[in-house]
């Protein structure tokens, strides 16, 4: 099943369309938005750009079910490993910790992200605060408090 979904990868990469597409991401320095596209050759474009254009990819959906299915074909496609959701209904606190990472570090990454999320916080500055320790030397802490405090 690889080799055919890798059959269908190449020709529809080699196709009249994708060329262009090609042109077009060089015009404008990787960056460009695209709609109207359904079904799978989302994931298509989607590897396609991540490929040939910029290994940093951030695709916005209004569909939490699309953004699912997103993510499944390109793990499918290309066998990609950095792939994440932003989606406090469909992600952990580990994987936007790891969405933050890879974007303050730099890098390389797919995540999508449901529109109507983006506005959401993170998290609070009162938590955030919450949560920080200040450890000095020479000085004992309780483990459990430690812990507790994380």
């Amino acid at each position: 099943m690889e080799a055919t979904i890798q059959n269908i990868r190449s020709k529809i990469f080699s196709s009249e369309k994708f060329s262009q597409l090609k042109d077009l991401l060089k015009e404008n320095s990787g960056k460009v938005i695209l709609s109207g596209v359904s079904g799978s050759m989302a994931s298509f474009i989607t590897d396609y750009i991540y490929q040939n254009a910029g290994k940093k990819i951030f695709y916005v959906s209004h569909d939490n079910d699309r953004i699912v299915k997103l993510k499944d074909d390109l793990e499918l496609i290309d066998s990609l490993q950095n792939i994440s959701i932003y989606s406090t209904k469909l992600s952990d606190s580990e994987s936007t910790s790891k969405i933050l990472i890879d974007l303050s570090e730099g890098n390389e990454f797919i995540v999508i992200a449901n529109a109507s999320e983006l506005g959401n916080k993170i998290i609070s500055k009162d938590k955030f605060k919450a949560s920080i320790i200040e450890l000095k030397k020479n000085e004992n802490y309780s483990f459990d408090e430690l812990l507790n405090t994380l």
